[in-house]
């Protein structure tokens, strides 16, 4: 946001994707079910598996699921742009995290640019 990044975005079909915030949740939580820290082979394991369940999430492109996201109100969208004859747009979806509940076909909006898939919509 302070570089200032931002980019018109026109939706073509827009899906919620509140169920990859219970993978993400679940996933997360998963290594310290029974875990005793009381040795340092279990103090090990859970940072192995920590560190395996972030590089999956970075691998993917999840990196943008965040439960602080949710605890602010935000929601993630899924964007599949609108097909047209442009050789180079309506090939990459994109991923638009915003405070709005619903998004129309066709709609345009401007959001920062976090990576190259990824945008924030900070004015909603």
């Amino acid at each position: 946001m302070r570089l200032n990044e931002r980019r018109e975005i026109v939706v073509g079909h827009a899906e919620d994707h509140r169920d990859h915030l219970l993978v993400y949740l679940f996933s997360m939580l998963l290594p310290f079910y029974t875990t005793d820290f009381v040795r340092w082979r279990d103090v090990a394991a859970v940072c192995a598996a920590l560190a395996f369940i972030i590089f999956l999430f970075w691998h993917l492109n999840l990196h943008y699921m965040n439960i602080l996201f949710a605890a602010f109100g935000y929601r993630v969208f899924t964007l599949t742009p609108i097909a047209d004859a442009n050789a180079l747009s309506g090939k990459t979806t994109q991923v638009l995290i915003t405070r709005r509940t619903e998004l129309s076909s066709g709609e345009r909006l401007v959001a920062y640019r976090l990576s190259d898939t990824v945008y924030f919509e900070a004015d909603a």
